[in-house]
């Protein structure tokens, strides 16, 4: 059991150590790293409605809220009426926008040369395989939503 514990703890310090390097390479761009799936996904799908974006990268629509309002401050991002439905509002990644996701994009690559060399493609293929198995796992159990814990 405590091995299972470790290694718990040595994933958590894994994703800590890749957020404080990604706040290293990012910093000076007004971006803060969890806002990057946004701006990718608005690459990807410009005009998006904040729900749909949302739904794409799993936010809760309060956060998503906060988000994109500390976007368009700095100018990453821009909502405008939906010309069909004006109760709807569309999000688009701004010129600065794109610029700065590029950017990103750079870091996030740098990070995973980074991060994964030295290992071997088999052992590249391993790991996935293997994250892959616990989010299943841990997806399956959230679903099921048995047994809470209780003090």
């Amino acid at each position: 059991m405590e091995e299972i514990k470790g290694l718990g703890m040595l994933m958590g310090q894994v994703m800590r150590a890749k957020h404080n390097r990604m706040n290293q390479l990012i910093d000076g761009l007004e971006l803060h790293p969890a806002q990057a799936p946004i701006l990718f996904a608005l690459i990807a799908h410009d005009g998006l409605t904040q729900k749909e974006l949302g739904e794409r990268i799993s936010l809760k629509p309060a956060t998503i809220t906060i988000m994109l309002n500390r976007m368009q401050k700095a100018g990453l991002i821009e909502r405008r009426e939906d010309k069909e439905d004006l109760r709807l509002s569309r999000v688009y990644v701004t010129d600065r926008g794109k610029v700065i996701a590029e950017a990103a994009k750079l870091a996030m690559n740098q990070i995973q040369q980074e991060a994964y060399s030295g290992f071997s493609a088999e052992e590249m293929m391993l790991m996935r395989r293997l994250l892959v198995h616990i989010k299943e796992n841990l997806e399956k159990a959230t679903q099921s939503n048995t047994k809470k814990v209780r003090h």
